[in-house]
């Protein structure tokens, strides 16, 4: 069993006993209430039958007592006895007050008042007796006067036992049906504890069952596009991989890199959706071509690979021919608009010589560009005596290696101090970008920039660097420290990039004021509408602008003019040997000339000795920087 069954099926375990717990509290509460709720009931009717009893005992005492009354003789005793006689009346009274404060149901209140009104009955008759038999001393006459009452309380105390029985049944009923209550009611407990359980196994299968279908889709989501269904670059590079690894030695495969050709067209005149429209299109007239022991996957915006097994180059070529010629008869229309669909399809080997996937696919993607390059809708077959091939798969190669660093933190970020020459100004660094390779050695800039730009990465690396640096800045802002980050010709030229700098900066809640952005002056005169435009924007949120590499493009001070520009960092090339009386000393004379009369300050780069120092001094240059006033030195960013 998976490790997502096990915990699954543990997650249903803990639900099931989580139920049985509440379910056991509930009951337990529920059995303890009712058990107290019967006690109540028994208790209450036996103490009610019990206060009824005790009226009828001190009525039938009285009656017992009254005869005693007639027959005694001696004073003395009679006197004790119409004492006694008198006392139980009172008795009867707070019998009869407590039994009324008690809950009586309407019989039970009706049963006292005819009880009360018997002995209202017969309290003259026997309040005569007592008085004639105090009065009178013969016994004859009030013996007499017994003989005749008698019947009347012989009917009273029939009626008397009458009620007294039927107290005694509606008790009885009473308690029965509280006993009737409390079997019903464990029978509820029971019945409901078992439901709950019931139902707590239905909801924990149910989860387990739910948890283990999601996870299926999740699983079928991680390999597959959602857009065309097709397998997506993990699965295929874990399917390739598969290959290399167990298939290779018993026989050789192909891999197929295609490239809709002019997609991005169709993005721009008709949309996203139309290009979505047309992957699906595309997707599936694939997948009517290849072979059911072939991998279709979609490995990129508008790639596809194939994966084919057992099959040689030739046959790969035929395969491949079939594609062009399927896509070459899909029409496709959107909004009244039609298009020819074509692709490029690079070819490489599977077979025996292949160490990994980034090797393999790498050599497909140079293949694809190269048929690209010939003119499209064509097949190119990768070979390592392919100059142009080699150097692309090379390229690809780090092209892979970048967008792996975007996504996984691949990048690290460097500074170099900039020194002040004047000690009134600010100590600025300069952020340096590094690729990290898989050894975790460091691969310097000019080894991996040109194919960022090349492949239109580098403002997602531009914007990067800004992202980590405000990161960095927002636990280490110092109260003067100036931070420059380049920018590429590019970005400045990605609306969209641009954009998301801006938000950014302003989401960072970091001082504009430190930070600084270095673009080159040949990136500026490019297109230098759109760079003065977005420098105006960054200095207007009071962000500090350099224009770098400076004297290495036309060098004329006329366009400074049209540019916000607050330092100039003059090109090492014109610093490194610098000595009096040289074309680089009177060039950057002139340089730091105009800027100070221009409000711009000065940056000399590559300073590398102390003599170089001494000079740019001596020209009152504003800052320095290079190997002799700091190396770079990493910077450590808390996330």
């Amino acid at each position: 069993m998976s490790a997502t069954g096990k915990h699954s099926l543990l997650y249903g375990g803990v639900i099931i006993l989580l139920l049985i717990g509440i379910a056991s509290f509930v009951a337990y509460r529920f059995s303890d209430s009712m058990q107290q709720e019967f006690d109540q009931t028994l208790s209450l009717q036996i103490r009610k039958q019990g206060l009824f009893e005790d009226q009828i005992r001190v009525l039938l005492n009285r009656y017992y007592i009254l005869r005693d009354i007639v027959t005694v003789e001696d004073a003395f005793d009679k006197d004790d006895l119409i004492q006694r006689h008198r006392s139980l009346a009172t008795e009867f009274y707070y019998l009869r007050l407590e039994l009324e404060a008690m809950p009586l149901s309407a019989r039970d209140k009706e049963l006292l008042g005819l009880l009360i009104e018997q002995t209202r009955k017969a309290y003259p008759i026997q309040q005569d007796l007592v008085e004639r038999s105090i009065e009178e001393t013969k016994p004859s006459h009030y013996q007499e006067v017994l003989d005749n009452i008698q019947p009347v309380l012989d009917e009273i105390y029939v009626e008397v036992m009458l009620y007294r029985d039927e107290m005694q049944e509606i008790t009885e009923r009473e308690i029965n049906q509280a006993r009737e209550l409390y079997k019903q009611g464990w029978v509820t407990i029971l019945v409901s504890y078992v439901l709950v359980i019931f139902l707590g196994i239905i909801a924990a299968v149910w989860i387990i069952l739910y948890r283990r279908k999601r996870q299926q889709e999740l699983q079928w989501l991680a390999a597959h596009d959602s857009l065309t269904e097709l397998s997506n670059r993990v699965a295929f590079e874990r399917a390739v991989c598969q290959q290399i690894n167990d298939a290779l030695p018993y026989g050789v495969g192909s891999i197929l890199y295609l490239d809709l050709d002019r997609f991005k067209y169709v993005n721009d005149s008709c949309g996203h959706a139309a290009g979505d429209e047309l992957l699906v299109q595309v997707s599936n007239r694939l997948k009517s071509v290849v072979r059911h022991s072939d991998m279709l996957a979609r490995i990129g915006g508008n790639e596809f690979g194939i994966m084919l097994s057992g099959c040689d180059i030739p046959e790969a070529m035929r395969i491949a021919d079939k594609i062009l010629s399927a896509l070459s008869e899909t029409d496709f229309v959107w909004d009244t608009k039609h298009f020819e669909v074509s692709t490029s399809i690079g070819i490489a080997a599977l077979d025996t010589q292949v160490k990994d996937f980034k090797q393999v696919i790498s050599q497909a993607d140079a293949a694809c560009y190269t048929a690209k390059d010939l003119g499209r809708n064509r097949i190119h077959i990768y070979s390592e005596s392919d100059a142009e091939s080699s150097r692309r798969a090379t390229e690809l190669e780090r092209v892979n290696q970048i967008r792996y660093a975007l996504e996984n933190y691949g990048f690290c970020l460097y500074r170099q101090k900039i020194e002040p020459l004047n000690p009134d100004l600010p100590r600025h660094y300069e952020i340096l970008l590094r690729l990290l390779d898989e050894d975790n050695s460091i691969i310097t800039p000019d080894m991996f920039l040109p194919e960022a730009e090349r492949y239109d990465l580098i403002s997602k690396i531009d914007l990067w660097v800004v992202q980590q640096t405000l990161n960095y800045l927002k636990t280490n802002e110092a109260d003067h420290d100036v931070y420059a980050m380049n920018l590429s010709g590019k970005t400045l030229n990605d609306q969209q990039c641009l954009n998301e700098i801006v938000t950014e900066i302003k989401k960072s809640n970091v001082r504009p004021n430190i930070l600084c952005f270095e673009i080159t002056e040949t990136a500026a005169i490019r297109d230098l509408s759109n760079a003065g435009s977005f420098l105006d924007l960054l200095q207007d949120m009071g962000c500090l602008v350099a224009l770098d590499d400076f004297g290495t493009g036309l060098s004329s001070f006329n366009y400074l003019k049209q540019l916000p520009v607050d330092y100039l960092k003059i090109d090492g090339s014109f610093i490194r040997d610098l000595k009096p009386e040289s074309q680089d000393y009177a060039f950057v004379k002139a340089i730091h000339a105009v800027s100070q009369a221009m409000g711009i300050q000065t940056i000399a780069e590559w300073v590398e000795t102390p003599m170089v120092l001494t000079y740019l001094k001596d020209l009152h240059i504003d800052f320095a920087q290079g190997y002799h006033i700091a190396r770079p030195e990493p910077l450590i960013i808390v996330t």
